[in-house]
């Protein structure tokens, strides 16, 4: 009896220590820095996927996904995908998108210089780096059919290799950086990027500011979806916009418009939550269910 205890117990430390393991190695793949220090502290719009794993386990346990999944609602459903017609392209890609494994990613909005958003993006893999290639590449494939006279450049920054296609005035870099893959409508903003990717610090990112952390603060904590704002600019820019079409804002809705310092937002599976931050405070809009 002792002895089939001690077996008992073998294995569970056993089993406890491969799951802490595999934990470690999932943790490790993900990676734990906030997503809102690659981008720097003037960004006006960033969009998170923190972890698209936990999110997919998370979307399995929901009442909607079983219903779908009953043998009668596929039952039902396969008349109409059967007359969807098949594409090929896009077909590939999703295979390639599935060996990828995407982990994280996020979409950023920096600033807007002459009327155009500099936009920078970038997602996390466990996959093979191969995989990823070839996806960059059909994309840059595909940029040159459509654009015959852009020009595609291969350069180095630092340790990091840089791919670029512009035309017209309109530039597409991207840069693999460890286990990420970065892309952004600007090279400088790229090279940002890079540095704050190289360096691991908070200094200069929006996630160091005390205004984007007092938003999400009051938000949950691992959301499936967070949205952040500093509509400051494009408020600006509207208003530019409505003086110019001879639209004048109401000044007291203007100025209380500009007392908004910055706007998050959080959706989990089962909630959604809303924060603002203003010159008086933070405050939380009540949670609401999702159903």
């Amino acid at each position: 009896m002792k002895k089939a205890v001690l077996t008992i117990v073998g294995v569970g430390v056993v089993a406890g220590v491969a799951a802490g393991l595999l934990v470690w190695k999932r943790r490790a793949e993900v990676g734990t820095t906030p997503l809102a220090q690659w981008v720097p502290a003037e960004t006006v719009a960033l969009a998170e996927l923190p972890d698209l794993a936990a999110s997919s386990i998370r979307w399995r346990e929901t009442a909607l996904w079983k219903i779908l999944h009953e043998p009668e609602v596929q039952a039902f459903l396969d008349r109409p995908r059967s007359k969807v017609p098949k594409n090929a392209a896009w077909d590939d890609t999703l295979d390639h998108l599935r060996r990828v494994q995407p982990r994280r990613g996020f979409l950023a909005v920096t600033g807007v210089v002459d009327n155009m958003p500099r936009v920078v993006g970038g997602f996390a893999f466990s996959g093979q780096r191969d995989e990823v290639e070839a996806l960059v590449a059909k994309a840059k494939a595909q940029a040159q059919a459509a654009s015959p006279g852009g020009k595609a450049e291969l350069s180095r920054y630092q340790n990091f290799e840089i791919e670029s296609f512009s035309d017209k005035g309109v530039t597409v870099a991207g840069a693999f950086a460890g286990n990420w893959y970065f892309v952004a409508n600007n090279l400088d903003l790229l090279k940002a990027t890079l540095d704050r990717f190289a360096s691991g610090s908070a200094e200069g990112a929006l996630s160091g500011t005390e205004i984007y952390k007092k938003s999400v603060s009051r938000l949950p904590s691992n959301p499936d979806f967070r949205v952040f704002l500093q509509p400051a600019a494009f408020f600006e820019k509207l208003m530019a916009f409505s003086a110019s079409a001879g639209q004048n804002i109401d000044p007291n809705q203007a100025a209380e418009l500009r007392k908004i310092q910055a706007v998050a937002a959080a959706i989990t599976t089962s909630s959604m939550a809303t924060t603002a931050a203003t010159g008086a405070g933070t405050y939380r809009r009540a949670a609401m269910p999702r159903r």
